[in-house]
């Protein structure tokens, strides 16, 4: 399905009444109009593409034009496109453009309950909130999106119906009070044991205990596999291994990796594959397609490993 109203091209708002009628915009209701359009983009893009793949520059809106004829400005996503590690930078503001010319026409139709088929679950509040302040944006004014054609004459596609107070109460998922409790305290620990051996007696005595739940330990494995690959190490990445609850995590903030496994083991090879991802995907690419903390991050990715032998 065609995008009728799309924000990656150019988002064209048509309003009309009070506010139009001098074929101008207030500067207070043009940054009312904007903030409340960026806030909604946000709100989708967060909603829709997991946190780990989120760069919220790419989705930011700019003022791309200005028409008479009423008041009729024009937003655009942002051209100044950070390249991503995962390559899907362009895929996610198309999909994003999709998700805004859906809800456009919703407020077309004011049938706002089709919210809840687009985000049935805990991401729905955000939206509906996003969706209440963008429609309320342009006061009582008749107001309709679009495109500009190549005259810069408007083409609407859709028209604006707000999204009222009552309504909106009645869409907002309701979430349950979690009632507080004190619960047991649970912990694992670390036990640092003295081994005494002699001829025909070993004894082991506790000679240091620590927490393991909120405590974590130094990870430097002097190699890594991945992928039929084996890194060899001039010097190990310092990671923190550390157990919460029913999984294990470690991670590397100065290589911006977070692994995480049911067991040790699963731990390991998720850092593994990480780490294996990040060197291969930093080194295929020149710094000038890269940003300064990624280009900061790969000088240290390619400092640690000696060398990279088939395995």
């Amino acid at each position: 399905m065609s995008i009728k109203a799309n924000i990656e091209t150019g988002l064209a708002i048509k309003i009309e009444g009070e506010l139009g009628e001098y074929q101008t915009l207030p500067i207070e209701y043009l940054i009312k109009i904007a903030l409340s359009l960026q806030n909604l983009v946000n709100t989708i893009a967060s909603s829709d593409i997991s946190a780990a793949e989120t760069d919220l520059d790419n989705f930011k809106i700019e003022l791309s034009g200005y028409k008479k004829s009423s008041a009729i400005p024009e937003f655009v996503l942002t051209p100044r496109v950070n390249l991503s590690l995962h390559d899907n930078a362009l895929k996610q503001r198309n999909d994003i453009a999709g998700q805004v010319d859906s809800i456009l026409e919703i407020t077309n139709s004011g049938k706002f309950s089709r919210l809840i088929e687009l985000y049935p679950d805990g991401n729905r509040n955000g939206i509906i909130e996003s969706v209440f302040d963008f429609t309320n944006s342009f006061d009582d004014s008749p107001t309709s999106f679009g495109t500009l054609n190549k005259k810069g004459e408007f083409i609407g596609s859709y028209s604006l119906h707000k999204l009222k107070k009552e309504a909106k109460q009645k869409l907002l998922l309701e979430i349950p009070e979690v009632k507080s409790f004190e619960a047991p305290e649970e912990y694992s620990e670390f036990r640092e044991i003295l081994v005494t051996r002699n001829k025909n007696k070993t004894s082991n005595k506790v000679i240091n205990t620590i927490k393991k739940d909120g405590h974590s330990i130094s990870y430097t494995p002097d190699f890594i596999i991945a992928n039929n690959r084996k890194y060899i190490f001039n010097s190990s990445p310092v990671s923190l291994l550390q157990k919460e609850k029913d999984h294990y995590i470690i991670k590397n903030d100065l290589l911006d990796i977070y692994a995480v496994g049911e067991t040790e083991a699963e731990a390991e090879n998720d850092f593994a594959e990480e780490f294996d991802y990040l060197y291969q995907r930093l080194n295929s690419l020149s710094d000038t397609n890269l940003s300064d903390r990624f280009i900061a991050i790969k000088n240290f990715i390619n400092y640690f490993v000696k060398d990279v032998a088939a395995w």
